[in-house]
């Protein structure tokens, strides 16, 4: 590509709706184009959804540690910003 190449970008894909959709020049313009594919959208959504609700992965020999350990720390009064703070490698997420 040529250093002094600048794409150019319709000025209506800074307003809403953001995209070439129902655009009285869509088949016309000769710029790149963007468009909302609802399938794909719906389909990121009900991933995200699903993600979203799946629990906590730790056992429950792991949950009665941590609950013994900031039951005891909150009891001595220390917020629990404070014990998460201070133990972080005890509350450190791992993704798979």
């Amino acid at each position: 590509m040529c250093p002094d190449f600048e794409e150019q970008v319709c000025y209506k894909l800074y307003e809403p709706p953001y995209v070439c959709n129902g655009c009285a020049d869509e088949f016309i313009c000769v710029l790149c184009k963007k468009y909302y594919i609802n399938r794909k959208a719906h389909e990121a959504y009900r991933e995200t959804l699903v993600e979203s609700r799946i629990g906590a992965n730790i056992t429950q020999d792991e949950l009665l540690v941590l609950d013994e350990m900031v039951s005891h720390l909150i009891g001595r009064g220390q917020s629990v910003h404070h014990v998460v703070a201070n133990n972080a490698d005890k509350f450190a997420y791992v993704e798979e």
